[in-house]
């Protein structure tokens, strides 16, 4: 139910800006953003895991992650007067969800950490007035997956342990979609705000298995779900032109 609500919203908020685009070229021919300038800039926001590429009665990373941190750096050169290229790098951390990992929080001390560093090639179609300007994005990029599970069991010794400490790294290819808007917020800034789909294809889960005494299989946790970290961010930053309107007057 929660999962079909954000999928929901991320529709809205991508249909809200088509609105705004049609709208925007209507009133506008270009962006404000200068040709042949450089902007740099950063962002902030979350990261929400999704179980997009798993059925329903599949375990998906939105079943075993959290909401979690997402931010990124990048520079973008305006080719077009509606065209920005560029590259950045990524940063997410998500958290487990503890309603999943319950049952061996109570059998033991447990953490998981799943972490993805990015970097790659960003390509923006940016549309408005001077003030105002959707946009939307697309990307290829890697992936350093990092992915940490750590369970002391307290029958450590015994024939009931089933202590793991689990790491994985790995790097994949990846691509995302995005959608957002520029805001004027000075003579040499803008403000972003923008939803972005990460998906992570040709990755295949990882699972851990856990026995009894008598060496039969108990149940198993997907511990690693790269073929489930897909996730959607949602991101505000700002960029920064590298020349100011005193030296663009001069050339």
């Amino acid at each position: 139910m929660q999962l079909n609500v954000i999928h929901s919203k991320f529709i809205l908020v991508v249909l809200l800006l088509c609105s705004a685009t049609t709208q925007a070229v209507v009133k506008s021919r270009h962006s404000s953003l200068d040709v042949r300038q450089l902007y740099v800039g950063g962002r902030l926001g979350i990261g929400v895991p999704l179980s997009l590429g798993r059925s329903a009665d599949e375990v998906s990373f939105h079943d075993v992650a959290s909401i979690g941190f997402a931010g990124k750096a990048d520079v973008m050169w305006m080719v077009a007067p509606v065209i920005g290229i560029g590259g950045e790098v990524g940063f997410n951390k998500f958290p487990y969800k503890e309603q999943y990992w319950s049952s061996l929080n109570q059998r033991g001390s447990f953490d998981a950490t799943y972490r993805d560093v990015s970097a790659g090639f960003v390509g923006r179609l940016i549309m408005g007035n001077y003030d105002v300007k959707p946009y939307f994005g697309i990307v290829a990029d890697a992936h350093l997956l990092m992915n940490d599970l750590n369970f002391d069991s307290r029958f450590e010794g015994t024939t009931q342990d089933e202590s793991v400490n689990y790491k994985s790294t790995q790097i994949k290819p990846g691509f995302g979609v995005e959608a957002g808007i520029f805001f004027k917020a000075g003579q040499n800034t803008q403000l972003s705000v923008a939803a972005r789909l990460n998906v992570l294809p040709f990755l295949d889960a990882e699972e851990m298995t856990t026995v009894d005494s008598y060496t039969f299989i108990e149940h198993k946790q997907v511990v690693n779900p790269h073929g489930n970290q897909n996730n959607v961010e949602v991101l505000v930053g700002l960029h920064f032109r590298t020349k100011s309107d005193k030296k663009l007057k001069k050339h």
